[in-house]
C-alpha cells in the first residue's frame, strides 16, 4: 500500500489551519461557524445537558464520597490519615485485617462459580433454527470479548460501591470484531437519580459519561470539531489536579477537602502531566417523539424503516402494522468545555440506554447506591482499631522509677522495650523502678473484636458453613440450613445481577440483528478438549428451485427473544431432581427406564456436551425429540409404523379370539364327557357293583 507524506507545517500554519487565533489563548469563535452545532438551539441544549451533569454532581457528591471509603476499604485503605499519624508517634502499628474484602470476594466468587449462559428462542416454529445460531453467535462473542470476566467485574464493583455500568456497543475498528461488551467505571458514570425502577430503562431520562481523552486521540474521533478540541484541551506540563481546577463541575467529584477524608494513598495533585488532554463528556437521554412504529409481528416495536426490505415484507403480508405513536426516543450527545461536538439519534435499533447499569442497593430517601461494604465499615474500621490496640499493649510496658535509679537512663529506656533487655541500676534503687502492662485489657478489645468480626459475616450473609470452615454445627441438616441463609441474604443482589444480564442479553441479541451482517464462520466449542465445531453465518447460497439467492443462517432476516438460563446457588434444584429420577429409573425395569432416561438428562444442568448427549440416548431408546421439526419423509415413515403396528395388533386381537374360541369349545365337550360318566357311576352303584363304580371314578378323576 502506498503512503503519501504530510506537508511540514510550521506552528503557526498548523493553528491557523485549525481556526484558532494565534494568540496562545485558543479562542474559538462559533459566530465565523456555519455549523449546525453552533446554532442557538444547539447552545440552549448544550447548557440543557450541563444542567443535568451540575445537577446530578450536586445530588450524588456526597454519595459519591462514601462510594470512594467503600473502594478505599476494599483496597486495604482503612485507615484515616491523622489516626496513622498518631498511632505512627506513639508506636503503634495501624493494622488492617480486610474482612470486608472477604465478604464481597465471596459474593463475587459464588457469581463466577454460578454463572449463566446465553440462550436464544425464536418467536416462531420457523425461527427455532436461526435462534440456534444467534445463540452459537452470543457464545462466539462472548469468548471473543471476554464477556464473562467483564460482567463479574461489573457485579465486583457494584458489591464494593453500589453500582457496576457495562457498556455494548459497535467496534469502529475493522481488525476487531464490530460488536463488543466492556466495563465502565463508576466514577465516569452519572445516572439520573430519579429513576426508581428496577430496570433502568423504564424510567430515567439520561445518563452521562465523563471521559478524558488525549488531544490527538479525541481530534481523531470529532475531526470536523477538532478546533474546539484544541480550545478545551489542557495540560502539557500543568499538574494532574489542574484538570479539575479548571472544571468546577467536575471538582465536585473529587475535591473532599471540606469533607475531611480521601487523602491516604493520594498523588493526585504531585503528578506531572506530560499529556495534553481534553474532557469529553457523552449523554445518552430521551426526548419526547412521535414515531412511525410496527405493531405486532414478529418486528412488533420496532420503528418502521421504509427502506428496510424485511419491514415492507412483513406489513405487505400482514405480519404487524404501521402505527403512529409518541414515545421517548433516545439519542446522544458528545460535548467539551469548548462545545458541543456532535448530536443526533441512537444508531441502534434497541432505543435503549447502552451503558446498563447493576445497583447492589439503593438507598430509599434519594435512590443513592450503596453496596455491601457500607454497612459494614463502622465494624470494620473498630475491629482494625481493637487489635492494634491489643496487640499494642500486649507488646508494651510502662517503666516508672526515680531520678538517679540508673546510671544511664537513656540506655535504660532502650533496653527496657527488649523483651532481653538488660540495664544497671544504682545500689539501693531497685525498688526504684517497676513496669505496668495493660495485657488484661487487651483481652477486653479480643471479645469486642470477635463482636465486630460476626457482625461483618452475619451482617453481609457470610458465614463460616458458606467459606467451607469448621463450624459448631455438627449435623449436615444444621450445615446446610446454615448455608442456606446466606444464600437467602444475598439472593437480592442476585437478582439484581440476574436483571443486569438479561438486559446486557437483550441489547446485544438487537445488535447482532442489526449489525451482524457480514459472511462469516465461526468455531463452536462446548468444552475445552472437544471437537471443535464450524458454523456458517450470512453465508449466501444460490437456490435452484426459487432461482434466488438464499442465506444460511441468516442472522439479520428473523427476530427472537433473549432467555436467561442459569444455574441455581450451591447444589441446584434440577440437579437435585436428576438425581431422584435417577433413582426411581434404577429400580423400574430397563425397558420403562430408557424411556425416562431422556427427560432425567434434561433435568441436569451441567452435563458436557448436553445436546449431543441427549440426541443420542434418544436414538437408543427410540424415544423422538419433542423439538425436533420432523421432515416429510420422517412424518411418512412414522405413518408406515403407526400402520404396521395396528395390523399387527389387529391380528393378535384375533389370535386371542380364536384362541378363546376353542379353548370354550373344549371345555364343552369336556363337560358332556363328564356328566356321560357321571351316569355310569350312578347306574353302577344302584346295581350294588361299588367295585366297578370306584374303578369308573378313578379313571375320570385321573383324567380332569
Amino acid at each position: 500500500m502506498e503512503t503519501a507524506e504530510l506537508p511540514t507545517q510550521t506552528p503557526a500554519q498548523v493553528i491557523e489551519g485549525l481556526g484558532v487565533s494565534d494568540n496562545g489563548l485558543g479562542v474559538y469563535d462559533p459566530v465565523k461557524s456555519d455549523d449546525v452545532l453552533d446554532s442557538n438551539t444547539a447552545l440552549r441544549l448544550l447548557q440543557r445537558l450541563r444542567d443535568w451533569r451540575i445537577e446530578e454532581a450536586r445530588r450524588q457528591r456526597t454519595n459519591r464520597y462514601q462510594q470512594a471509603i467503600d473502594a478505599d476499604f476494599y483496597d486495604n485503605i482503612q485507615w484515616q490519615q491523622e489516626h496513622v499519624a498518631e498511632l505512627e508517634a506513639r508506636g503503634q502499628a495501624p493494622l488492617t485485617y480486610n474482612k470486608v474484602a472477604l465478604a464481597v470476594d465471596w459474593m463475587v466468587g459464588t457469581q463466577v462459580r454460578t454463572r449463566m449462559d446465553w440462550n436464544i428462542l425464536g418467536r416462531g416454529a420457523d425461527d427455532m433454527e436461526a435462534a440456534q445460531a444467534k445463540t452459537n453467535v452470543f457464545k462466539y462473542l462472548s469468548d471473543n470479548d471476554n464477556a464473562p470476566q467483564t460482567l463479574t467485574a461489573v457485579f465486583r464493583d457494584a458489591c464494593k460501591v453500589g453500582v457496576g455500568w457495562v457498556e455494548q456497543g459497535v467496534n469502529t475498528d475493522p481488525t476487531k470484531e464490530i460488536l463488543f461488551m466492556r466495563r465502565v467505571s463508576w466514577r465516569n458514570m452519572w445516572f439520573d437519580s430519579r429513576s426508581t425502577a428496577a430496570d433502568y430503562d423504564e424510567d430515567a431520562r439520561y445518563e452521562i459519561r465523563d471521559t478524558w481523552l488525549d488531544v490527538d486521540v479525541a481530534r481523531h474521533m470529532f475531526w470536523s470539531r477538532r478546533a474546539l478540541i484544541t480550545q478545551g484541551a489542557i495540560g502539557g506540563g500543568d499538574r494532574i489536579g489542574n484538570e479539575d481546577a479548571d472544571n468546577e463541575e467536575l471538582r465536585e467529584d473529587y475535591d473532599f477537602t471540606d469533607i475531611g477524608r480521601y487523602v491516604q494513598a493520594n498523588a493526585w495533585n504531585s503528578v506531572e502531566n506530560r499529556r495534553r488532554r481534553v474532557l469529553i463528556s457523552e449523554c445518552w437521554y430521551k426526548v419526547p417523539q412521535r414515531l412511525t412504529m410496527i405493531r405486532g409481528g414478529q418486528f412488533q416495536g420496532q420503528c418502521y424503516d421504509g427502506k428496510n426490505a424485511a419491514h415492507k415484507l412483513a406489513i405487505s403480508t400482514g405480519d404487524g402494522k404501521v402505527v403512529h405513536t409518541f414515545r421517548m426516543a433516545m439519542r446522544v450527545a458528545f460535548w467539551c468545555n469548548a462545545g458541543l461536538l456532535f448530536e443526533g439519534p441512537t444508531p441502534y435499533n434497541h432505543d435503549k440506554f447502552p451503558i446498563t447499569p447493576c445497583f447492589f442497593k439503593r438507598r430509599d430517601r434519594d435512590n443513592m447506591p450503596y453496596g455491601a461494604i457500607r454497612g459494614n465499615r463502622d465494624a470494620q474500621e473498630d475491629f482494625n482499631q481493637r487489635m492494634s490496640r491489643a496487640l499494642w499493649r500486649l507488646s508494651t510496658r510502662r517503666l516508672h522509677y526515680e531520678a538517679n535509679a540508673f546510671y544511664d537512663e537513656d540506655e535504660a529506656l532502650i533496653q527496657a522495650n527488649r523483651p532481653d533487655g538488660k540495664f544497671k541500676m544504682r545500689a539501693g534503687m531497685l525498688d526504684k523502678a517497676k513496669f505496668e502492662s495493660d495485657g488484661d485489657l487487651a483481652q477486653g478489645d479480643l471479645k469486642l473484636a470477635e463482636l465486630d468480626v460476626r457482625h461483618i459475616e452475619y451482617g453481609s450473609g457470610i458465614t463460616n458453613e458458606s467459606l467451607g470452615r469448621e463450624t459448631n454445627a455438627t449435623s449436615g441438616r444444621a450445615i446446610e440450613r446454615r448455608q442456606d441463609q446466606s444464600s437467602v441474604t444475598t439472593a437480592d443482589q442476585y437478582d439484581s445481577f440476574a436483571l443486569m444480564f438479561k438486559k446486557t442479553g437483550e441489547i446485544r441479541l438487537s445488535n447482532i440483528e442489526q449489525y451482524w451482517t457480514e459472511e462469516k464462520t465461526i468455531r463452536i466449542t462446548d468444552r475445552p478438549g472437544e471437537k471443535p465445531k464450524f458454523l456458517e453465518i450470512n453465508k449466501p447460497v444460490f437456490d435452484a428451485a426459487s432461482q434466488q439467492w438464499v442465506y444460511i443462517n441468516d442472522v439479520t432476516k428473523s427476530k427472537a427473544d433473549f432467555i436467561v438460563a442459569a444455574r441455581d446457588y450451591r447444589d441446584s434444584v434440577r440437579e437435585a431432581m436428576f438425581e431422584s429420577l435417577m433413582a426411581l429409573i434404577a429400580k423400574l425395569p430397563p425397558e420403562a427406564g430408557m424411556q425416562l432416561l431422556d427427560i432425567a438428562f434434561e433435568m441436569h444442568p451441567d452435563i458436557p456436551n448436553k445436546q449431543e448427549v441427549m440426541k443420542r440416548v434418544r436414538h437408543i431408546a427410540g424415544v423422538p425429540d419433542p423439538e425436533e421439526k420432523k421432515s416429510p419423509e420422517q412424518l411418512a415413515q412414522e405413518a408406515k409404523a403407526q400402520q404396521r403396528a395396528e395390523m399387527v395388533a389387529d391380528a393378535q386381537a384375533a389370535n386371542v379370539v380364536a384362541q378363546a374360541r376353542k379353548t370354550a369349545a373344549e371345555a364343552d365337550k369336556a363337560s358332556n364327557q363328564a356328566k356321560e360318566s357321571l351316569a355310569k357311576i350312578n347306574g353302577l352303584l344302584a346295581q350294588g357293583d361299588l367295585a366297578g363304580a370306584k374303578a369308573l371314578l378313578d379313571n375320570v378323576t385321573a383324567i380332569y
